[in-house]
């Protein structure tokens, strides 16, 4: 075996994967006089993360035009050929997507090993945390069109079995071995806040390496996703994408309690005997967090879920105010 080293970033969503793709891909120069390359075959340019790789490996509803785009590209020898005509020891992939739950996934990947060792890097978060956060993510991506209540999102068995993060992690051990996964807490990381430098030493950077402020992938509050969401029901057609940056430019201000969804609680207990296994083969404990509890009466649940209404009609129809004033409603 030569002397390269790989490393297969597979996110999960919402662990600060924007951050450090953008730091890896805006950095590159500098990070290959460290010896650390951030594979340019599959690199989307505009994301600057390796959604081909995601493309190539998984079928899905929203992807298919992109699946059947890369399905019959040769991205093995294009990966291959850029790996072994370089003097870089680490090579890193980075995508979120790669950490859907599909076996295939890795399997596809497998010929990896051909070019070097590998380490898949998966970093988790708490269930609870990382289902609602991914909720407000997929509600305002275009592509996805998504048009499920937070409730009904929790529902979907394939929503659930992206926060079944032992699992994932054993697709990918059963091709390259449980001692090449590392298991990343999230919100460890994020407490000692240098997240983006704590993971890209993993990839052999310099840790006192200072890397530029990079962009960050915000989250919308739940008021925005629920516009979004009765918008995309009244018109089908509505630009996601627009429609978030008018509710952003809005400059709304914070409630003075954040709206906590009533299922919110239920999500880490259905995931205790996933979290023993992950802390038993992966060493990382997600049980030591507690649920988010919102345990209320039911007229105060009655007075809440009245005051989010309120709050969403008055967003709402500030939206349609400026939209009318301004004379421009390009997100329809």
């Amino acid at each position: 075996m030569n002397n390269k080293k790989i490393f297969i970033h597979i996110g999960t969503y919402k662990t600060g994967t924007s951050s450090i793709q953008w730091s890896l891909a805006d950095c590159y120069d500098d990070l290959l006089n460290m010896g650390v390359q951030y594979i340019q075959a599959g690199r989307h340019l505009d994301f600057k993360k390796h959604l081909a790789f995601f493309d190539y490996c998984h079928k899905s509803n929203y992807n298919l035009v992109r699946h059947n785009k890369w399905k019959d590209v040769n991205l093995p020898n294009l990966v291959c050929e850029e790996i072994f005509s370089s003097s870089a020891r680490n090579f890193v992939i980075s995508e979120e997507e790669l950490s859907v739950p599909d076996a295939e996934i890795p399997k596809k990947l497998s010929f990896l090993k051909d070019c070097g060792d590998v380490e898949v890097v998966f970093c988790v978060r708490r269930q609870d945390k990382f289902l609602e956060s991914l909720y407000l993510q997929f509600i305002k991506e275009p592509g996805r069109r998504l048009k499920q209540s937070f409730a009904e999102f929790l529902n979907d068995p394939e929503t659930m079995k992206r926060a079944k993060f032992d699992e994932i992690a054993d697709n990918w051990a059963d091709v390259f071995g449980v001692e090449n996964i590392r298991v990343l807490d999230f919100e460890i990381l994020k407490q000692q806040d240098n997240l983006i430098s704590n993971v890209t030493k993993i990839f052999g950077v310099a840790p006192d390496y200072s890397f530029p402020d990079m962009r960050q992938n915000q989250t919308i509050s739940h008021e925005m996703a629920e516009i979004i969401r009765r918008f995309s029901a009244m018109y089908p057609k509505v630009r996601r994408g627009r429609l978030t940056l008018a509710l952003e430019s809005m400059n709304i201000a914070p409630q003075k309690e954040r709206f906590i969804p009533d299922e919110l609680g239920e999500i880490l207990p259905s995931f205790e005997d996933a979290n023993v296994r992950l802390k038993e083969r992966y060493g990382v404990d997600l049980l030591k967090y507690e649920p988010v509890l919102n345990k209320v009466g039911p007229r105060e649940k009655l007075l809440r879920n009245y005051r989010f209404e309120r709050r969403i009609n008055r967003i709402f129809m500030q939206l349609v105010k400026d939209a009318h004033k301004n004379r421009n409603w390009d997100f329809i």
